[in-house]
C-alpha cells in the first residue's frame, strides 16, 4: 500500500506533522511550549550573533567556500542545536564535503545535515536497508547517518531525563520540554507524547525549521545586494540603532533593548520571507 505524504515523513516516529485529528492538538500543546519562551529568544539572539560573526570571519579570510545558501543552512543548524538541543558547534565554511567525522561516528550536526541532505532518499527507503553492506558506499553513509542521529536522539532523551530526576532545573528548551511530555505520557496515555513521537518531532523539527529559515537568510542577503536602495534603508535603522553600543562587545548587544527598535529589519524579514515562500512554490514568480 503507498503512502500517503504525510507519513512520508514518519522516518523516526509519528510527528506533529503526520498525527491525526485527534492527536495533533496534544503535539502542538507540547511543541508549542518552549517557542512561547521569551527567555529562550534572548538565547537565540546571543546564539545568531555568534555564529554570524563566525561566519563574517570565514568570509573574510576564507571566502565563500561553496555558497550562500550553503554556509546560512550551516548557520541555522547550529542556532537550531544550540537552542533545541543543547548542542554547540563553532560555525564552519561549508564545502560540499562529507562531514567530518570524530571518534565514535558522526557527530549530532555531522549526522543531521547528511539525513538532511538526503531527505527524500530515507523517506522512501527505509533507514535498515540502507546499511546492507552490498549496498554503494555512498548510500551505506546516508544509512549510518540516519542510524547516528538516532542515537544522538536517544543520547539525549536520556541525559535529560536523569538531569529532571535528579531535581536540574529545566532550560526550557525543547528537549526538557519533549522529555517532561514523555513523563506526563507515562502517567496519563491520553497527554504527553510517546518516545517514538518525541523521536519523529525531533526530525521534522529539525527537517521543517533549519531550512526554512536558512533559504530565507540566503535570499535576503541576495536581494539586499540585488535592491542597494532597501540595503540603504536598513542600515539607517542599524546605525541609529547601534550608534550607541560604539565599541561594545558583540556579546553584550541586549535582545530586550536592541531587538524591538529593529522595525525595518524585521518588516524585511518578514517580506522576504513571504517573497520565498511566493518563489519556492511558482519558480516562475519574479520579485
Amino acid at each position: 500500500m503507498w503512502l500517503s505524504r504525510t507519513e512520508l515523513l514518519d522516518v523516526f516516529g509519528p510527528s506533529i506533522s503526520t498525527a491525526s485529528p485527534e492527536d495533533w492538538a496534544r503535539h502542538r500543546k507540547v511543541l508549542a511550549t518552549p517557542f512561547m519562551n521569551e527567555s529562550i529568544m534572548r538565547n537565540v539572539w546571543d546564539e545568531s550573533i555568534r555564529q554570524t560573526q563566525q561566519m563574517l570571519e570565514s568570509w573574510d579570510t576564507l571566502g565563500i567556500l561553496s555558497s550562500v545558501a550553503a554556509d546560512t543552512r550551516t548557520l541555522s543548524l547550529n542556532v537550531l542545536a544550540a537552542i533545541g538541543f543543547r548542542q554547540v558547534f563553532d560555525f564552519r565554511g561549508s564545502k560540499k564535503a562529507k562531514a567530518s567525522e570524530g571518534v565514535g561516528g558522526l557527530s549530532y550536526r555531522d549526522s543531521l545535515m547528511i539525513v538532511l541532505d538526503n531527505v527524500i532518499l530515507i523517506m522512501l527507503i527505509p533507514r535498515k536497508y540502507l546499511t546492507y553492506s552490498w549496498l554503494p558506499a555512498w548510500m551505506r553513509r546516508i544509512g549510518l547517518a540516519g542510524n547516528e542521529f538516532q542515537r544522538h536522539m536517544e543520547g539525549m532523551v536520556e541525559e535529560e531525563t536523569q538531569s529532571l530526576a535528579q531535581g536540574e532545573n529545566s532550560s526550557g528548551n525543547l528537549i526538557s520540554s519533549l522529555v517532561r511530555a514523555l513523563n506526563t505520557r507515562q502517567k496519563d496515555r491520553t497527554k504527553g507524547m510517546s518516545i517514538e513521537e518525541i523521536y519523529g518531532n525531533l526530525f521534522v523539527i529539525n527537517f521543517a525549521g533549519h531550512d526554512t529559515t536558512a533559504n530565507t537568510l540566503a535570499f535576503a542577503l541576495l536581494l539586499l545586494v540585488a535592491y542597494p536602495e532597501v540595503q540603504d534603508w536598513v542600515g539607517e535603522e542599524l546605525y541609529q540603532v547601534l550608534k550607541s553600543t560604539a565599541g561594545d562587545e558583540l556579546e553584550s548587544w541586549d535582545y530586550g533593548v536592541l531587538f524591538p527598535k529593529l522595525v525595518r529589519c524585521r518588516s524585511i524579514m518578514v517580506s522576504f520571507s513571504t517573497l520565498y515562500l511566493k518563489y519556492d512554490t511558482d519558480r516562475s514568480y519574479t520579485a
